[in-house]
């Protein structure tokens, strides 16, 4: 290549360079300054304090930037804007900016409705600048927005955004069509979000993409409806997030909660003064399915009491749909069970405490493992909290299962419904102390308890496999308590309907080991709805070691009873009044000790008590007799039961009774 053809390149260079040097300078002394004010909306304030530009690479670069939306109170802070792969004849002869890249730095952003200040119209034609870009980086230090009141809508710290093919048209045809975008990336480290006048959600650290939601420590609080959720992982996956602010609704195909506590007190339960003050838009959240580990739910009752407690639970359900602010006609929340697993479950009752060790929940059938009942004090203790006689009861359950359930919490039409119910090998014990007999109050039957009862109950079968029960009676804690038990029971209770007319005639029958030993047949049933609460009671014991009832017959009737009683049979009926009916006794060897406060025998009165008793041949018939008792309204149903059992032993073992006066 000769000498002078290089030259000519050379000196082609050295035009270019130069030309895009004075062309480079007059577009920033001149026609892209100009250009970017005189294509501003009418609504927008730019102003930035040096502006630089590079011609080759297709560059713009502003220092110290401030935006200020006017009709949307929107200001926006940033140390520096830049913008790469941009053509600049296209910026000064075309309506449309196409860019490559743009890049936000240390980006402020406070909106603020309340102070948007209102623009009137150009009465001439506003042009549609349209700006596309194909990829957008920006760092948020912070991000502030406050509605048309002035209250905050959300805050958010430390936030990086990343989008693609985004679009923005300054006037145009659709309002919709002014934003556009398809969103890559959102990580923020910390974001606040009132929901309303007393909800609030706050997330420790959050990461969107496209497909998914990825929330760290996260703390939803719902002031009016007592409710408190908190959880360290919170991910959703599978809906379209393009535009998500703006839209009503959004669908997830997964959602997953991991590690969290749920609590709901029912003393800050929303009133309606509270509910008429709330002012939030009604937007629609649909979940396909909704998966809980490892949380802890939490319930408290109307006065801030702790009533039930889930620890480590994992559940499953699916088409989980959530109104944010729904009308009077619609549920908040909606949706399908699929499977609850929980461990550690506590219920606080009154002066007692429900706890089981696992609960497996399927849509037709729960299992409870190891389910107990426990009181929450001593004995002595336990009697100076109560202002009345009251039952203390241990209970334990190794296995309960329920089959073919259905329930409803609702406080208009609460329900509980269940094909069967099986209780296998539980042991409970009821101890009562008799001193002082202060039970003032009426005590209503079995059947109107359960008619009255603000729940619908609905079982059809339960079934009670090899119980043991035992009951226990003490007037001072100076003697030992009187003590009867049943081994080896086997029962059960059908049509348990408080509510249904057809089926409200519940039947129990009962076989067991009467004090261990004595084969006893029980048959029991009532109506519900029956306002005169009648029954029909009937029982057969058989070869009874009397001597099994001196610890009982002691406390309670000052007696001891040697001998054997071979048979016994029972039935009567009653109401609200009492009970009358017939009882048979065939016994051998009977012999009675009368005995003082300290359980020692009077050996006087033992010789007269054993002089009016009857003597019976063995496996000889006995007459019937006629039974008929008063009952106490200030005691149970089964007090009822020992008063016409106690009185049917005294006539049939002891001569020249009357029916109607005899002691």
């Amino acid at each position: 290549m000769n000498k002078k053809f290089i030259y000519i390149i050379f000196a082609a260079v050295l035009i270019v360079a130069v030309a895009f040097y004075v062309i480079q300078r007059n577009i920033v002394s001149k026609n892209l300054d100009q250009y970017i004010q005189d294509n501003l909306p009418d609504n927008i304030e730019l102003t930035y304090d040096k502006i630089s530009t590079n011609l080759i690479s297709g560059s713009v670069s502003l220092d110290n930037v401030f935006l200020y939306i006017k009709d949307r109170g929107a200001k926006v802070y940033l140390s520096k804007f830049e913008a790469k792969g941009l053509s600049y004849q296209k910026i000064i002869t075309s309506d449309t900016l196409q860019i490559e890249k743009v890049s936000f730095d240390n980006m402020r952003v406070f909106v603020d409705k309340s102070q948007s200040t209102p623009i009137r119209k150009s009465s001439r034609e506003r042009k549609n600048t349209i700006l596309k870009l194909n990829e957008l980086q920006m760092e948020l230090a912070h991000l502030e927005i406050k509605d048309e009141h002035g209250t905050l809508n959300a805050e958010m710290d430390a936030t990086v955004f990343s989008l693609n093919n985004l679009i923005i048209q300054t006037a145009p045809k659709q309002e919709d069509d002014f934003l556009q975008y398809k969103l890559t990336k959102i990580a923020t480290d910390s974001v606040h979000l009132p929901l309303g006048q007393f909800q609030t959600l706050s997330i420790g650290h959050l990461i969107i993409d496209s497909t998914s939601l990825d929330l760290r420590d996260t703390h939803l609080t719902l002031k009016d409806k007592g409710i408190d959720v908190r959880f360290n992982k919170l991910g959703l996956e599978g809906a379209v997030l393009n535009n998500l602010i703006g839209r009503d609704s959004l669908i997830f195909e997964n959602c997953i909660l991991s590690k969290g506590t749920i609590e709901i007190d029912n003393s800050k339960k929303q009133t309606k003064a509270t509910k008429d003050s709330l002012n939030r838009a009604n937007k629609f959240i649909g979940i396909k399915n909704l998966e809980i580990k490892n949380t802890d739910f939490t319930f408290l009752n109307k006065k801030g009491k702790l009533t039930l407690d889930f620890a480590n639970t994992n559940a499953l359900f699916s088409d989980l749909e959530i109104l944010t602010n729904p009308s009077q006609d619609d549920n908040a929340i909606t949706y399908n069970f699929i499977q609850l697993d929980a461990d550690s479950i506590r219920h606080g009752m009154s002066l007692h405490t429900l706890t089981a060790n696992h609960i497996h929940v399927l849509p037709k059938e729960v299992e409870i493992q190891k389910l107990a009942i426990n009181p929450d004090y001593s004995r002595e203790v336990f009697q100076t909290k109560l202002q009345e006689e009251r039952d203390m009861i241990t209970l334990s359950i190794p296995m309960l299962n329920i089959k073919d359930y259905d329930y409803s919490f609702d406080d208009a039409t609460p329900f509980f419904l269940a094909d069967q119910v099986t209780m296998n090998t539980p042991v409970l014990n009821v101890y009562r102390n008799k001193y002082p007999d202060n039970q003032t109050s009426r005590k209503p039957l079995y059947s109107e308890m359960l008619r009255k009862l603000d729940l619908e109950l609905g079982i059809e079968k339960i079934n009670v496999a090899d119980a043991d029960i035992t009951y226990e009676e003490q007037k001072s804690f100076k003697v030992p308590s009187g003590k009867i038990f049943f081994k080896n029971l086997n029962g059960t209770i059908q049509h348990l309907y408080n509510k249904n007319s057809q089926k409200e005639k519940v039947s129990i029958e009962v076989n067991t080991l009467f004090m261990g030993h004595a084969p006893t047949h029980v048959i029991w049933n009532f109506h519900i709805l029956n306002p005169a609460d009648q029954f029909y009671f009937e029982g057969k014991i058989d070869n009874l070691k009397a001597q099994s009832l001196d610890d009982f017959l002691a406390a309670n009737m000052k007696a001891k009873i040697d001998g054997e009683l071979q048979s016994t049979n029972f039935q009567f009926t009653g109401a609200d009044w009492g009970a009358k009916g017939q009882m048979t006794m065939n016994y051998e060897d009977i012999s009675v000790e009368i005995l003082n406060k300290e359980h020692e025998k009077k050996g006087f009165w033992s010789a007269i008590a054993n002089f009016f008793i009857k003597r019976n041949e063995k496996d000889k018939d006995v007459a019937q007799q006629v039974i008929e008792v008063e009952r106490d309204q200030k005691k149970s149903f089964f007090n009822l039961l020992w008063l016409f059992l106690k009185q049917g032993l005294k006539q049939n073992m002891v001569k020249f009774q009357k029916n109607d006066t005899s002691k």
